[in-house]
């Protein structure tokens, strides 16, 4: 289900968004997906474009992850509350060695947060990306 296309007052940057659900593993692409340098959330490194997503109404620690990277496709991602830039809440580049990230946090159940998986360098690729709520 796709939320807030260029209409969702509160979000960080106007675009599509995909709502999260625990449990849930979801395919992404950043083929054609809008390039957004504001904020890099603790990651000082080259990024291309980015896919954007929702979670919200969760109060547990949850953990998002491109983990296994079955693509090959090197990914990072960038956590915020919703609204603000600079509410970085969590980013990873790189689990290890591994070509994939994870990040893990308390989500608050009244907060909504936005997720952003970007690619290292301005190449698109492919990824999965699975929620996870302990």
């Amino acid at each position: 289900q796709l939320i807030g296309e260029y209409e969702d007052e509160g979000a960080i940057f106007e675009c599509p968004r995909r709502q999260l659900v625990c449990g849930e593993t979801v395919d992404g692409d950043t083929t054609d997906a809008a390039i957004f340098e504001e904020n890099r959330c603790f990651l000082d490194l080259p990024s291309g474009g980015g896919v954007w997503y929702e979670l919200s109404g969760e109060s547990s620690t949850v953990t998002l992850s491109t983990c296994p990277n079955s693509t090959g496709f090197d990914t990072q991602i960038r956590v915020f509350k919703k609204g603000t830039t600079t509410s970085c809440v969590e980013a990873n580049d790189d689990l290890g060695s591994q070509l994939c990230s994870s990040v893990t946090f308390d989500a608050e159940p009244t907060e909504t947060y936005e997720i952003h998986v970007v690619g290292y360098e301005p190449e698109p690729g492919q990824f999965k990306l699975s929620t996870l709520c302990v």
